[in-house]
């Protein structure tokens, strides 16, 4: 074979490689840019439900569920697709129209969801949080769930908001001597520090009936709020 007809041979395989390659490429940015399509359609569906706050209808539910298993199946082991799915299959749980034990499934599968994530070393205290809100929420209070309130803590210390919701799940469990205490040291922060928070701080603890715990620990550290008032309207300082 002639020179020139080898680098006729050479040209033929270089084109061929790169009408493969461009092929492929366009291939993966079609799967990344319907995934993204299906992700927008469901986080549509998760912030009307967060702007309403009640529970989606079961078929809007499905609907929102779909297109996330969709996005995460063309974009698999995205900790944004994963997430989406755990904070969607969470808010099976309040759907009405599911059965007990369906829903303890819902957030056993979101539990599932947030620990993938936890996988992919997340560095986020909101991706703890979660998991050890699913934790108390299946009553799974173990080393886990002490693990997942305190990186929480360690990972987002500033965030007044995170360490509410942290305080709120943490209440639910005073028979752990850890949680209790961390719980503790968090309310503390939060009455020295956060005195716009101690409505809601408050509110937290009337649910689970601790408010006198919480208002001794004021009086402990003469902390006094306006929006504290109904401790003393009660007596409770």
């Amino acid at each position: 074979m002639t020179k020139a007809g080898n680098t006729n041979i050479i040209i033929k395989i270089a084109s061929s490689t790169l009408a493969l390659a461009f092929i492929v490429f366009f291939v993966i940015e079609m799967q990344y840019s319907l995934a993204s399509q299906y992700a927008r359609s469901s986080d549509r569906y998760v912030s009307l439900w967060n702007k309403q706050s009640k529970a989606p209808s079961e078929k809007q539910w499905q609907q929102a569920l779909s297109q996330a298993q969709q996005a995460n199946q063309l974009n698999p082991n995205n900790p944004v697709n994963l997430r989406r799915l755990g904070l969607i299959y969470e808010w099976g749980e309040k759907i009405d129209t599911l059965e007990e034990s369906t829903k303890l499934t819902t957030i056993r599968i979101a539990q599932n969801y947030y620990k993938q994530v936890l996988t992919l070393r997340s560095t986020s205290g909101w991706d703890w949080y979660r998991l050890f809100k699913t934790k108390t929420k299946l009553n799974q209070i173990d080393k886990e769930a002490e693990t997942a309130l305190t990186t929480a803590i360690a990972l987002d210390t500033n965030n007044d908001d995170l360490l509410l919701y942290l305080v709120y799940y943490g209440l639910s469990n005073p028979q752990n001597p850890t949680i209790t205490k961390t719980v503790n040291d968090i309310t503390l922060h939060l009455l020295k520090n956060a005195p716009r928070k101690h409505n809601t701080l408050y509110k937290h603890y009337q649910w689970h009936q601790q408010q006198t715990k919480l208002c001794q620990m004021a009086k402990q550290h003469n902390i006094t709020n306006p929006a504290l008032a109904q401790c003393y309207s009660t007596n409770r300082l």
